[in-house]
């Protein structure tokens, strides 16, 4: 039987099981791969996510930064003494009321160029009907033909907006006859003794600048900033207006992002109440941050996992090779319909089991037949590797159990034994060399033989256990004048010659005590000196 044929041809063979033991084993760790792939594809999308809040946030700081510039240039222009003096002048003003717009519009040119991110700062006079700014003072009609002309604004627009009641600030869009957009921030100041308005201050701002500052966080394409007013009106954003702007306008303020069907919307409050700033994601931006992990991620699992399989397949055919030579030697009939359902192990059990039920006379013939019995190399190695270990055993068993079939597999094993003997009675490394044979010798069997010849003899009778003692006697004398150590280095050794593990072409094993001494040997050695000069009690 071939591997491939063992492979392909038997369902349940072994081979087919070790490959999935091999392919689970691999498995494991891919999951693992696989979980902290996950875990960390989750971990890159929160830290996205914060690296993005964290672009709101220093947008939220600097925007209401600029918004708080406002404030403060409003409140300095109507806690400004000559502006205050101004609100109170009624009708044209006489020569110490042209003193006092004289002084305002020096303060309010002085606190435009205190700030330069102002565009303009003006006050409307209800009272007289006029507007202070830091380039001089105009009538509202006046006023209204350099600034208002071509935006569309009527006069009585533009006077409803000025004498309107503003306690808190509002803001309110304008077009300047220039065509350039501005965001008018207004609050008046009221007069103590009448409760009534004086007067409107009025900070005017274009609007690119402050589409300008939202544009330096916009350090991406894929993401769109918006600054939405008190009134719920979007101020500015760094897109053009949408379909789906309403939809960002209704989202709650929140601290996590949420998702809409291709976007992630986050939303903050700013510090002035009413107004939102809003950041807006297509999800392919956020997919792009993590599309390198996730790619070399998937790759690797796939190499893994072919690099996996092939290894398993290796692994499966490297270690089956001693099995299938195994089976190809010892099953000689695959086609077998006992054996179909078998696996491999089986098979061997199989003919194991009868190879013991035809063994009886074939034993010996096969002791006799040295082309037989290298064919079966491998298999009496596994079942009977020592035949001088044999001896003592079979010695051991007789004593315990008085059985009389335990001498008889003695004398039978002695006959193998002695036959396969070289002149001096110590035997090769193996029973299936004989005398002339150059092959490391195992002086340790020599050692144990004996003891088993002298433990035999107290069971038999003396004319037989004479001529054991004889032959014990020899072998040990055998030992003491050519194997036993006589000088040399201390620690070495009672008994040269041994030895234990021997690499042929039917035995792979890595070769091991080779022609060395071994510790087996010299303790039988030991036994059988001592069993000569008294009797030997067995302690097993």
């Amino acid at each position: 039987m071939t591997l491939t044929k063992c492979a392909k041809g038997k369902p349940n063979s072994v081979r087919r099981g070790w490959f999935l033991s091999y392919v689970m084993v691999l498995a494991v760790p891919l999951i693992l791969c696989l979980l902290l792939y996950l875990f960390s594809y989750h971990m890159i999308v929160a830290e996205s996510e914060k690296s993005y809040g964290s672009t709101l946030d220093q947008l939220r700081i600097d925007l209401d930064a600029y918004l708080t510039e406002i404030q403060q240039v409003q409140e300095r222009v109507l806690l400004d003494r000559s502006v205050q003096k101004a609100t109170n002048l009624v009708g044209l003003p006489d020569a110490d009321g042209q003193l006092i717009l004289r002084e305002s519009m020096n303060s309010l040119s002085s606190i435009q160029l205190n700030h330069p991110n102002i565009n303009n700062v003006f006050v409307a006079l209800n009272g007289t009907n006029g507007i202070i700014s830091p380039k001089g003072y105009f009538s509202q009609n006046v006023f209204f033909d350099l600034y208002c002309k071509n935006s569309g604004l009527s006069r009585a627009d533009l006077e409803e907006v000025l004498r309107g009641s503003y306690p808190t600030w509002k803001m309110v869009r304008f077009q300047a006859s220039s065509g350039a957009e501005e965001l008018w921030f207004l609050r008046t100041t009221m007069s103590s003794s009448l409760g009534r308005s004086n007067a409107t201050v009025v900070v005017c701002i274009r609007q690119d600048l402050l589409e300008q500052r939202l544009e330096q966080f916009q350090w991406d394409r894929g993401m769109d900033l918006y600054a939405v007013g008190m009134d719920g009106e979007v101020v500015c954003q760094t897109c053009e207006p949408g379909s789906n702007d309403a939809n960002y306008l209704a989202l709650e303020p929140s601290s996590n992002f949420a998702k809409t069907q291709n976007h992630m919307v986050l939303v903050q409050n700013s510090g002035f109440a009413g107004w939102r700033y809003i950041l807006v994601l297509s999800k392919s931006l956020m997919l792009r941050n993590t599309k390198r992990v996730h790619l070399f991620t998937w790759l690797g699992l796939m190499f893994c996992t072919l690099l996996g399989l092939a290894l398993s397949s290796k692994l499966t055919r490297f270690n089956y090779r001693p099995l299938g030579t195994l089976v190809d030697r010892y099953v000689p009939d695959q086609s077998n319909p006992q054996l179909m359902d078998k696996n491999e192990y089986e098979q061997l059990d199989y003919y194991v089991q009868k190879y013991y039920q035809e063994r009886g006379d074939v034993q010996h013939e096969l002791w006799n037949s040295e082309q037989t019995l290298q064919q079966y190399y491998l298999y009496s190695l596994l079942q009977s590797p020592h035949s001088a270990r044999e001896i003592q055993r079979d010695s051991a068993r007789y004593r315990y159990t008085k059985r009389p079939e335990y001498l008889d597999t003695f004398r039978r094993v002695l006959a193998y034994y002695l036959e396969r003997l070289p002149k001096d009675l110590v035997p090769y490394w193996d029973m299936i060399f004989t005398d002339g044979d150059d092959e490391p010798r195992d002086s340790s069997s020599a050692a144990i033989a004996a003891c088993g010849l002298m433990e035999a003899a107290k069971y038999v009778e003396p004319a037989e256990a004479e001529a054991w003692r004889k032959l014990a006697a020899q072998m040990m004398k055998s030992l003491v004048d050519h194997y036993a150590v006589k000088e040399g280095p201390l620690g070495v050794g009672l008994l040269r010659h041994g030895t234990y593990c021997k690499k042929t072409p039917f035995n792979t094993c890595v070769p091991a005590g080779v022609d060395e001494c071994v510790s087996w040997g010299d303790y039988y050695y030991m036994e059988a000196l001592t069993r000569f000069t008294k009797d030997w009690e067995l302690y097993w």
